[in-house]
């Protein structure tokens, strides 16, 4: 398997290919619409990075940088296991692009001891 960024003139060509991803994504948990996920993805504000092997694709990511921070704004696929050692591609490109840290947004359902309040999101970070 191999994790891709997805050139943004490119992106229109692969949406209908990860377009479930990007559903299920912003079904679990996202404060964006998945047309302004397309929107930003072209314009370049975000960058989408595809998880692949072959013609298959297994997931996908949505990244966006602000300053030296790389946010994974949206991490769908099948079998998060499998993708997870190819953070590694990402991790290098946002390092190489000047950025310090890297921070996940998402939702934390497995929360069972606070059962008065809701979890809607945490936000994982790693010092690269």
């Amino acid at each position: 398997m191999k994790l891709s960024g997805i050139l943004k003139h490119e992106v229109p060509e692969v949406w209908a290919q990860v377009l479930p991803y990007v559903e299920r994504g912003c079904d679990a948990f996202n404060d964006h619409t998945i047309t302004e996920i397309m929107k930003d993805c072209i314009s370049g504000h975000s960058q989408l990075w595809v998880l692949y092997e072959g013609e298959e694709i297994f997931g996908v990511l949505v990244t966006a940088i602000y300053g030296e921070l790389c946010n994974i704004e949206l991490f769908s696929g099948d079998g998060i296991d499998q993708m997870i050692p190819h953070l590694q591609t990402l991790e290098k490109w946002a390092k190489d692009g000047g950025c310090k840290r890297i921070e996940v947004t998402g939702r934390k359902g497995w929360i069972k001891k606070l059962k008065e309040y809701k979890v809607k999101k945490i936000t994982l970070v790693k010092d690269i």
